[in-house]
């Protein structure tokens, strides 16, 4: 889906989020800024484009010392790739791993072990708190993604039409 943002006046930021490779998305996006987009005057200052990373239970969230969290450690949402909520919830489980860390006297300068046995905490807090939501997410964009756009178009006008786009945006975040 695309997604149009007003940054100022006649400027907008314009998103894809997409499964297509990187020259698809750009094929994407100029036939929307050709066709679909409402403003005829209009100048692309600069293109971003990359693939959103999605979660996988084999991701392996630390690493000697080093804890990842958000985008680095594909902490997004399936359905939208957004993350800022999750990545909100994310650092107090990571700080609670770091503390762990900094507060145990067994860990001494050189001894990686220790230290990965208290971040597979950080993992397993990570998991229980939202792998359940992710695999449902997942398993949505999987079905959204068999759907053709027509298809699409009218799955969220008959949910935009009962009104559950207020109940996605009140129970449905992450």
């Amino acid at each position: 889906f695309i997604w149009v943002i007003p940054a100022y006046k006649n400027i907008f930021r314009i998103g894809l989020f997409s499964n297509h490779d990187y020259r698809m998305q750009n094929e994407i996006l100029d036939d929307f800024l050709e066709n679909d987009f409402k403003y005829d005057d209009y100048n692309v200052i600069e293109k971003y484009k990359g693939k959103i990373p999605i979660y996988s239970k084999e991701n392996k969230l630390f690493e000697n010392r080093a804890l990842l969290i958000g985008d680095a450690a594909a902490q997004v949402k399936p359905t939208t790739g957004g993350g800022l909520l999750i990545g909100f919830k994310t650092v107090q489980i990571a700080k609670k791993a770091i503390v762990g860390a900094l507060n145990s006297k067994e860990i001494l300068e050189d001894d990686n072990k220790i230290l990965q046995d208290i971040f597979k905490d950080y993992q397993k807090d990570f998991e229980e708190k939202f792998l359940k939501e992710i695999s449902y997410q997942f398993k949505v964009q999987k079905t959204l993604c068999t759907l053709s756009d027509d298809d699409l178009d009218y799955f969220f006008i008959k949910l935009k039409e009962k009104k559950c786009d207020e109940l996605i945006s009140e129970y449905g975040d992450i």
